[in-house]
């Protein structure tokens, strides 16, 4: 391998990271003012305040989503969602060379810039960049409007609806960016607010839009174009001005540099996690395929819930980590607890999406409960592979990761010619996980060539075993009444919770720590509530708590 080679001695960070102190903004609660000598110490329970933050963000997301359903089936044709899902899926692609993966590199030269006029050069030359390149295909596919609905729908008819799902795609920018640019200043409170400003004027414009006006899926990308320009466009603006608007040659070179091979990252992760779809239409035919996405549907609720919260904090801080004398202690500690979440959902989606579709769904799903164990082993893994990519990115080698995600595609690929025409729907979501464990395999040692970090194992594989032991007991107990199966199971998982507790997977220190926290957090709350209801009976007003 060309890349130069950091032994286990030298633990100190590449020099280019420690030059000097890094400047955090002030909104950002996770650091202090930082000293002459060293960067500010990090706290480490902000990741998990943070990460909370953003869950609860993605879980009312997704009930709003579902509260919509009936809207949305009442005022949306079959044929109408399927145009929108697949014009949406075809724009996926395009977004690959539009630079959304730019942000990573926005992120990385954040923290590396050495003073506030390097770092502002980064913000205000990736935002010009990420907008023009989103500008630019969506002005490709407005006028390519007519052969991509031919293409993608079947129906040249349709190439009004295409036109104006690209003028949403023109200004999707504006909805990713901002928030990028939040996160890397630190602000993640104020992407909360941005985040949910935009799902209220989104979600009321749907509903005007389809119940009032009965645009159809025209109403759908008319709303998304709307509320990324209302909402999107007045952040970033706020965002750029302290920071002004030019373009720096510099730092537009670095981010490419960084972000090219990202892009290939992301075509290689389109082909591991939608490519087993035509294969699986060859196979088998479409109710096997509409089985396998409901199953798939599961294990992307973990990843928005367990997964994307925490990454949305990790990215920027990551690199902030790098700086600091102890941060292989910090990565390793993030590591376990990260586990701790992704595994306990992992186990939670494997043991209960049975009963849960026994209660939303017709028996026509059913079977998809029995794909969805592998299909979270792959989302772990894939969490894993976010994880151990630091070495790769911190050592500025991204040609690795396209390396790592591009073997896995091709391993993906082979495996769902092998093994879908014989085992169907087993054979795809077991060719996902072999694809996923080769790009968590690979990535690991690429990244541990590059930068090494001692992440502490034994607490995770004690969790591993934990969790698969619990799966395993739970695989033999009978399915019956959920009157009946349903406490039985719970009671394993709250098992499973309290042996996690105490099997030396959360330290003493973690745990003592947890439970001031709870305490603190109880007492304030019915201080908070005694002060009402004093106030509410005259005996006086409900102060701050």
């Amino acid at each position: 391998m060309s890349a130069e080679r950091r032994t286990s001695a030298d633990r100190s960070p590449p020099a280019h990271l420690v030059e000097d102190p890094v400047e955090v903004s002030s909104q950002d609660e996770s650091v202090t003012e930082p000293t002459s000598d060293a960067p500010a110490p990090f706290r480490l329970a902000s990741l998990g305040g943070y990460s909370m933050m953003f869950a609860a963000v993605t879980v009312l997301s997704k009930a709003v989503s579902f509260i919509m359903l009936p809207v949305y089936t009442r005022y949306l044709r079959p044929s109408q969602y399927g145009a929108i899902e697949l014009i949406e899926m075809s724009f996926d692609l395009l977004t690959m060379v539009a630079g959304t993966r730019l942000l990573g590199g926005v992120f990385r030269y954040y923290y590396k810039a050495g003073t506030d006029t390097e770092r502002n050069a980064v913000i205000s030359t990736g935002a010009l960049i990420i907008c023009g390149g989103y500008v630019g295909v969506g002005i490709v596919a407005f006028i390519a409007a007519t052969p991509l609905a031919k293409l993608v729908l079947g129906d040249a008819s349709l190439s009004g609806l295409v036109r104006i799902g690209s003028l949403a795609l023109a200004s999707q920018s504006l909805t990713s960016l901002p928030p990028a640019l939040l996160r890397v200043q630190g602000r993640f409170r104020s992407v909360v607010v941005v985040q949910l400003a935009r799902l209220a004027m989104q979600v009321a414009l749907n509903v005007v839009f389809l119940v009032h006006y009965h645009l159809g899926p025209n109403g759908i990308f008319l709303s998304t174009l709307l509320a990324n320009i209302c909402v999107g466009g007045v952040v970033l603006a706020m965002v750029l001005r302290p920071v002004g608007l030019h373009f720096s040659r510099n730092a537009a070179t670095a981010l490419y540099r960084f972000g090219f091979p990202l892009i290939a990252v992301q075509a290689a992760t389109f082909i591991q996690t939608f490519g087993d779809r035509p294969f699986l239409r060859a196979a088998t035919d479409l109710t096997a395929v509409g089985i396998y996405a409901m199953a798939y549907q599961f294990a992307f609720a973990l990843n928005s819930l367990a997964q994307t919260p925490f990454s949305l904090v990790w990215e920027p801080k990551r690199f902030e980590i790098a700086t600091h004398p102890d941060h292989d202690a910090i990565y390793a500690r993030v590591f376990v607890y990260f586990n701790v979440v992704l595994m306990a959902g992992a186990l939670g989606f494997a043991m209960f999406t049975h009963d849960v579709l026994h209660l939303i769904a017709t028996k026509a799903y059913y079977g998809s409960s029995d794909y969805v164990p592998l299909l979270v082993v792959s989302i772990v893994l894939q969490g894993w592979a976010g994880m151990h990519d630091l070495g790769i990115l911190v050592s500025e080698r991204t040609k690795y990761l396209a390396i790592a995600n591009w073997a896995a595609a091709i391993v993906a690929l082979i495996g769902y010619a092998v093994l879908i025409p014989r085992y169907h729907l087993w054979g795809a979501a077991s060719a996902t996980v072999i694809a996923y464990a080769v790009r968590s395999a690979l990535t690991y040692f690429y990244s541990q060539q590059l930068w090494p970090v001692r992440y502490d194992w034994p607490p995770v594989i004690r969790l591993i075993a934990l969790t698969g032991l619990t799966y395993l007991i739970s695989w033999y107990i009978p399915w019956g009444p959920l009157v009946y199966t349903l406490p039985v199971r719970i009671s394993l998982y709250i098992a499973y919770l309290i042996l996690v507790w105490f099997a030396g997977v959360v330290s003493a220190d973690d745990r003592a720590a947890a439970l001031r926290t709870i305490g603190q957090f109880l007492t304030s709350t019915a201080d908070r509530a005694a002060r009402r209801a004093l106030a509410a009976a005259g005996g006086g007003p409900a102060g701050p708590a």
